[in-house]
């Protein structure tokens, strides 16, 4: 069992390929995926959250493009972390998420929002926390962070794991695992709806209502001095 946790670039290389155009478009550094290896876990946990939320925005922006710009602004502004108004609600509500996946962001999100509101938590570690829980709460913890398999990461690190005292034993590798695949499954997304398209049409929106307001701007001001004349 101890050969198959060790967590690793091979493990986890076809993510890293789908994920290196979203890296190049958020304007990340090279490898900045493959870097969430050796984060400890509180940083892991609050950053793997943040870049999630950064390729949510890019999926629901794919479905709002052609809404007005004030309402785009807001999407922009909403917080991700809300489990009913965020841009994960907003993700499954324009069915941009398959279940599965989906099911292990909630989990994500809320682990994230648990451990990232108090300078106590920052010592949180995935081991101590696990260790802390009563047996039916391990199981919970594994239910809910339980892959979608993407990539199979998950399915092939654990698939001799017999049971849930054996998870508890590598509980970041187990959650890492799920977070990789789930992070394939984003960029497969993307890629369908053509992550560059979406972006240049961000950019183009913006440009358009940008020029439209001056022009608008140039109107009142004619009109104005007419009236004065």
């Amino acid at each position: 069992m101890e050969n198959q946790v060790t967590f690793n670039e091979e493990l986890i290389s076809p993510c890293l390929l789908t994920m290196q155009d979203i890296e190049t478009e958020l304007e990340l550094p090279n490898g900045f995926t493959k870097s969430f290896i050796k984060l400890d876990d509180w940083t892991f946990v609050v950053k793997g959250w943040a870049y999630v939320e950064s390729i949510l925005e890019l999926l629901v922006w794919s479905k709002i493009d052609h809404m007005p710009l004030e309402f785009r602004k807001v999407i922009s502004r909403i917080d991700s972390g809300n489990m009913k108004t965020g841009k994960l609600a907003f993700a499954k509500a324009l069915d941009l998420l398959g279940r599965k996946e989906w099911k292990f962001l909630q989990s994500f999100c809320e682990l994230r929002n648990r451990v990232a509101h108090g300078i106590g938590d920052i010592q949180f570690d995935f081991i101590g926390f696990i260790s802390s829980q009563e047996d039916k709460d391990k199981k919970e913890f594994f239910k809910k962070f339980e892959s979608c398999n993407c990539c199979c990461i998950q399915e092939h690190l654990f698939k001799n794991c017999k049971d849930f005292e054996e998870l508890g034993l590598h509980p970041r590798e187990y959650v890492m695992a799920g977070y990789y695949d789930a992070l394939h499954c984003l960029s497969v997304a993307l890629e369908k709806k053509g992550i560059r398209d979406i972006r240049a049409l961000i950019i183009s929106k913006y440009n358009d209502d940008i020029a439209d307001m001056y022009q608008k701007i140039h109107e009142d001001t004619a009109k104005n001095k007419k009236r004065h004349f």
